[in-house]
């Protein structure tokens, strides 16, 4: 039998480190990835595959690695749920986060040992990793690029050279194979589950401990293969949840002047970019781009801006108790699209524009946002701070209907293939 499959792992050759492995449909990688794991000279003392009620057969051979501890959650809880699953069990000072998909080497662990025991304050450890060839850079550490705050691989694509292997501080590391400080992470809270299913749990989690006054750095001695088999394609959804969680990434980290100066005008730069339509076009109206410069000028995009202006309700925040608070939300099922015009217009135009299951998954992400909203009401207790809150809210859902609106008039038209196509039916 192979060795790497035979017993349990044992604690008195085992660092001071363990592993997590968040698992969801990662058939036919796992296997592979408890391969590697089963031959690192200095093993993690625990190993956790958390699996986020999969329907594939990615744990039917899991009775071969008895050393790994699987803990099966019974709704799938995105990858920040499952990481926080698994650091709950963690008894170690550091852990390792994993995709199913990656194999390490067999000096892994005593990279990660070294890393973390010649830096106190290393908060966040990233993992040089390259594609299979084993040469080539999927990613050395992550940048953030601002204003729009999308995020890059550093060196993905390229070679591995010298420039990529010195320890450096990065933006972010990403979190297909993340080592962390236990003591950081409890400081910290641990990823935000809010920003599910993927994507930008590990962005957040690595500026909130930077925040902190931990380092998050590349640690090219933490060497891995990442398939990038269990990630989704560059489909709708991939859109959907990359385009939903930087701005809830931003409405997070931003400060007022950032969001409304810098982040928003940006985003309306960008949709207008991505229609690919001549200036004089309606379309960049249908789309919402229009409907957004409106809000953020204060006119009603449903009367004449010459002759109409809008602004944002004002609440009488400090007199309005949380019963009244829910009470408002509640009016119509989704009460910020019934009281503010530009919401209200947006949801018109879904009803007129789409089936109902698209206008259903617009009106559930709206909810979202008004529990967002509550939510900020119960936490902030600073009227103007509330107030801001609340405009900011409203904006990011109008971006984000601008967007999913984006997405579907792709779908009809055939997708990313047809741009210059759908452009010239635009005409």
């Amino acid at each position: 039998m192979n060795s790497a499959h035979s017993g349990q792992i044992c604690r008195a050759s085992a660092g001071d480190w363990s592993i997590v492995i968040v698992n969801y449909n990662g058939d036919p990688f796992l296997s592979a990835c408890l391969e590697s794991i089963g031959k690192i000279r200095l093993r993690p003392r625990d190993v956790f595959v958390v699996d986020n009620a999969s329907t594939d057969s990615s744990l039917y051979e899991m009775h071969g690695y008895p050393w790994a501890e699987v803990l099966k959650l019974p709704e799938n809880r995105g990858f920040a749920g499952g990481a926080n699953a698994g650091l709950a069990r963690v008894e170690t000072s550091v852990a390792v986060i994993l995709n199913p998909d990656v194999e390490l080497p067999e000096d892994y662990g005593d990279a990660v040992v070294n890393a973390f025991a010649s830096n106190p304050r290393l908060g966040a450890a990233g993992s040089l990793l390259t594609y299979p060839d084993g040469q080539t850079i999927q990613h050395a550490g992550g940048m953030i690029l601002y204003p729009r705050l999308y995020t890059e691989h550093r060196g993905r694509g390229e070679p591995v050279t010298e420039a990529f292997t010195r320890q450096t501080a990065i933006d972010y590391a990403t979190g297909a194979a993340l080592g962390l400080r236990m003591e950081a992470v409890k400081e910290v809270g641990g990823f935000d589950e809010r920003f599910a299913p993927v994507y930008y749990e590990d962005v957040d989690l690595s500026v909130r401990m930077r925040e902190a006054g931990w380092s998050v750095e590349l640690v090219p001695a933490m060497r891995g293969l990442h398939h990038e088999g269990v990630t989704l394609s560059h489909g709708r959804p991939f859109f959907v949840y990359l385009h939903r969680n930087r701005i809830r990434y931003a409405l997070k980290h931003l400060d007022q002047r950032q969001w409304s100066e810098d982040f928003v005008p940006s985003e309306i730069a960008r949709i207008r970019h991505e229609l690919h339509v001549p200036p004089d076009s309606r379309w960049e109206e249908e789309v919402g781009v229009e409907g957004i410069e409106m809000l953020l000028r204060g006119a009603d995009p449903l009367a004449d801006a010459s002759s109409a202006v809008w602004t944002a309700p004002t609440y009488p925040l400090a007199d309005v108790g949380l019963a009244d608070l829910h009470a408002r939300r509640s009016v119509e099922g989704h009460s910020i699209a019934a009281r503010v015009p530009v919401l209200g217009w947006f949801r018109n135009l879904f009803n007129n524009l789409g089936p109902r299951w698209y206008v259903d998954d617009v009106v559930a992400q709206q909810r979202e946002f008004n529990d967002a909203v509550v939510r900020a009401f119960e936490a902030q207790a600073d009227q103007n701070a509330r107030q801001d809150r609340l405009n900011r809210e409203q904006t990011a859902a109008v971006l984000l209907i601008a967007l999913e609106t984006l997405g579907r008039l792709r779908d009809v038209n055939g997708g990313e293939g047809n741009r210059e196509k759908w452009a010239e039916s635009c005409e």
